[in-house]
């Protein structure tokens, strides 16, 4: 139940929030506790009620000066509309306009992201009330001079889920009122794929992620080198242009907000569940089918080893599979699978770049080597025979990212 209630605050917000109002009018007045089931059913019945949800989550609000005319015209208009769509905000003739801008911003922060807000207000002074807002991810539509007819129109167009500028439009047809509309910026969804071991293995997953999407699919798939990905500067820029779906790689960057997917998740078939909650708003059902399809037969192990080194796969697995098996007994400590298969692809990485000399030569922590000296030379030891196969010798700054895998296991 506990999941549920998780599970329904995440998703619907709004419906959420009302349903735990009611439950708390219902025990203050009827002295009795109330379950997390009943809230739970509560919250399904303000979802079946209110027109729009989760992502899609439109906020119509009529602010009018006296104490109950923006009141009177929401209750009016909903009741029509068959349809919870007006919020209203009485404004008694005493209060400035700054402190009904402190109170939309409470309870825009109150219900949660929005993506559509209509401000519908009576008269010329709360024409700029959109100015102090913080909706920087909504588009805003101001209303001016507004009276139940308009308010029924634009109701009508909110439940037929009419963009903004679609609402407005219609009624300015027959119409004279005072309007503003303001559109978010529209951002570009991107995958962006990046790899510890390096821009050259990031661009050979970003082909096999490429030739998995469906052929109608337009989505856009970038690459980043790992150091320059954790910097908080380049996240920042990150997420002011684009709209970013997942990163998909080899090593957790570790950004709270930044979704991410390991590419030894995909091929020992544990990203399903993530492919379909993060690509799910991007593709329809029949595009998912045909992505995950592709995704399962592209990322085994072997397709992917054979994309992402020009060295022979299957000798080169057989030299790291033996090395990572001695590094775990050394370590007393046996690996997840997971974390074995980011181990094969990033050390088969690893040694293609030692041998075509593109070696990491930068560590992330300065104080690395002197914190992990131990680990260092463990390393060296389990990767012997690698070492001299190959005729390579490992920089320390490479056995810090293979650090990273393990105390992410």
């Amino acid at each position: 139940m506990k999941n549920l209630k998780k599970y329904l605050k995440l998703e619907f917000h709004r419906e959420y929030e009302i349903g735990q109002d009611v439950s708390h009018y219902l025990k203050n007045n009827m002295n009795q506790d109330i379950d997390d089931f009943v809230e739970c059913i509560i919250c399904i019945c303000m979802i079946k009620y209110f027109v729009h949800s989760g992502e899609d989550l439109t906020i119509a609000i009529i602010i009018a000066h006296g104490y109950s005319t923006a009141s009177s015209i929401a209750e009016a208009s909903n009741r029509m509309l068959n349809s919870y769509i007006f919020d209203a905000i009485d404004m008694p003739l005493d209060v400035d306009v700054q402190a009904i801008t402190r109170k939309i911003n409470d309870y825009i922060a109150y219900v949660g992201n929005i993506s559509k807000l209509y401000l519908l207000v009576d008269m010329g002074s709360l024409e700029e009330i959109y100015q102090g807002l913080d909706t920087s991810n909504a588009d805003i539509a101001l209303v001016n001079n507004i009276n139940t007819k308009c308010a029924l129109e634009i109701g009508q167009g909110i439940k037929l889920n009419k963009t903004v500028t679609e609402v407005i439009d219609s009624i300015l047809k027959e119409n004279i009122y005072k309007t503003h509309v303001e559109l978010k910026k529209k951002k570009e969804p991107i995958v962006i794929c990046s790899c510890a071991s390096g821009l050259g293995a990031a661009h050979k997953i970003k082909e096999i992620l490429f030739n998995s999407l469906p052929e109608d699919s337009n989505l856009k798939i970038i690459t980043y080198d790992y150091p320059a990905l954790i910097r908080k500067q380049v996240y920042d820029q990150l997420m002011n242009d684009y709209e970013v779906i997942c990163v998909i790689g080899t090593l957790d960057p570790n950004i709270e907000s930044m979704k991410y997917i390991g590419i030894q998740e995909l091929i020992i078939n544990e990203g399903q569940n993530a492919i379909e909650i993060y690509f799910g708003k991007y593709m329809k059902k029949e595009q998912m089918e045909i992505f995950e399809k592709n995704i399962l037969r592209n990322f085994t192990l072997s397709n992917v080893m054979n994309n992402l080194t020009i060295l022979n796969p299957d000798k080169l697995l057989e030299h790291v599979a033996k090395a990572i098996d001695h590094l775990q007994n050394i370590l007393h400590k046996r690996f997840k699978n997971r974390t074995c298969f980011g181990l094969y692809v990033h050390i088969c990485c690893l040694v293609e770049r030692l041998v075509t000399r593109q070696a990491i030569s930068n560590f992330t922590d300065q104080d690395f080597k002197e914190k992990h000296q131990e680990f260092i030379d463990q390393v060296n030891i389990s990767m012997k025979e690698v070492k001299t196969y190959y005729n390579v010798e490992i920089p320390d700054e490479e056995v810090e990212y293979i650090y990273n895998y393990i105390i992410n296991d």
